[in-house]
């Protein structure tokens, strides 16, 4: 039988059953372009199960997969990094039988229709270009985010505190849907209005603190630049954002704790983090962090402070426990502590309430992680031994517990 005979039977006879990892915002376009007659599809793979795109109910955990009860792995999202390295810790998954369908020749698989979302895909991202053009020339009033030094001149001149708002915060606080889909926080309505009010207060000494997105965008890595325009064009965030904010004061700048990994010229990184260090140098440090942060160990980021005290928490949800979280963080806090929180939106929150309770409290965000990559010079976002990433999906990590020093700083533990 020649190659092509045989492509034609197998097409004929045998439909390859089909998983789909990853139920986030193109995962609609990958599902529609299974051309569902030359094969089945039987279910997803996703670590944040939330409400159905597409109705169908049916979930696999990766490590639980038989490779007899699938043909193909399609990885829906585009940035793939995190499930590339789950793949590879997952001795279970066969390699071979994973696309990514954004890299991969799709050419190749007779059972895909890839011309449809790739074309939406690609005006889509046309569109998104378009529509934020007058804001990244200049032509439009934006908000006025502070540079990064500026902002940590502030932080370090004025013992200010600071409350970040990120993708994640921003549309919590706008109530837009896909907070649902957040990976370490469940969709929470206290939490969203709580937000609200953090972004929109105007209080002396506590710094609203937002992503530096609004205009120019050519600092940036091309990635971040796409991601940005359709985080600003997708479900209006941009014209919601600027009904909300007060145009006539500047905002401290979110990416202070995001100072690496985003930037073309990372000439900056230094000075930033030679200016954290200088903020907590001497100081006694409360840390209320989830519990695979580990902030500051395994590297010299905090090492300067006079002493350090860990107030450990939930890595998922932290919201739910928040009432118990503040009141551990007020109980535990003495006079002239800088408390830092690293708690994903929780921390926007956290910051703000203890910061009106008369603290310098910081929403110190992925500072750590920031400090990981830029030491070790890394081109793309990667784990980190005995810690936690949420961008890799790996925040769950199964590594020792932290050293001696490290426990021994361990307070207190909610769960």
């Amino acid at each position: 039988m020649t190659k092509n005979k045989k492509h034609r039977y197998m097409q004929d006879v045998y439909k390859p059953r089909i998983i789909l990892w990853g139920r986030g915002f193109f995962s609609q376009d990958v599902y529609d372009s299974l051309n569902t007659n030359l094969c089945e599809f039987i279910g997803w793979i996703d670590r944040k199960v939330g409400e159905s795109r597409i109705g169908v109910e049916d979930y696999f955990l990766p490590e639980k997969l038989d490779d007899a009860s699938y043909d193909f792995i399609i990885v829906t999202v585009k940035k793939s990094y995190g499930i590339k390295e789950e793949i590879e810790r997952i001795d279970s998954i066969d390699r071979g039988r994973v696309i990514y369908f954004w890299e991969a020749d799709l050419r190749k698989y007779y059972f895909l229709i890839p011309q449809v979302p790739l074309y939406k895909e690609e005006i889509r991202l046309l569109s998104f270009k378009a529509e934020n053009a007058p804001y990244e020339a200049g032509e439009i009033i934006i908000p006025k985010v502070k540079g990064l030094v500026e902002t940590m001149e502030n932080l370090l001149e004025n013992g200010n505190s600071l409350c970040r708002f990120g993708d994640a915060e921003m549309r919590s606080a706008l109530k837009k849907e896909s907070q649902k889909e957040c990976l370490f926080q469940a969709a929470d309505t206290r939490l969203q209005d709580k937000l609200y009010e953090v972004l929109t207060s105007s209080d002396d000494g506590i710094e609203i603190g937002l992503a530096d997105i609004y205009g120019n965008l050519d600092k940036y890595i091309d990635s971040e630049i796409i991601f940005n325009r359709t985080l600003l064009c997708i479900d209006d965030v941009r014209k919601d954002t600027m009904k909300v904010l007060n145009l006539e004061r500047s905002f401290a700048n979110a990416f202070v704790t995001r100072p690496y990994w985003r930037y073309r010229d990372k000439s900056h990184c230094k000075t930033i983090f030679d200016l954290w260090k200088k903020i907590w140098s001497g100081r006694d440090v409360l840390l209320v962090e989830g519990e695979y942060v580990r902030f500051g160990m395994g590297n010299d980021l905090i090492g300067g402070a006079k002493t350090v005290r860990r107030i450990i928490c939930p890595s998922k949800d932290a919201f739910a426990y928040y009432d118990e979280i503040l009141k551990e963080a007020l109980d535990q806090a003495e006079s002239g502590d800088l408390i830092l929180a690293a708690l994903g939106p929780t921390a926007t929150v956290l910051a703000y309430d203890l910061a009106k309770a008369g603290y310098q409290a910081i929403d110190i965000g992925q500072l750590d992680m920031e400090y990981e990559w830029y030491l070790r010079g890394a081109e793309d976002r990667v784990s980190i031994q005995g810690k936690g990433v949420p961008e890799l999906i790996n925040y769950e990590v199964p590594y020792d517990a932290g050293t001696e020093e490290y426990i021994k700083q361990i307070i207190s533990i909610i769960r």
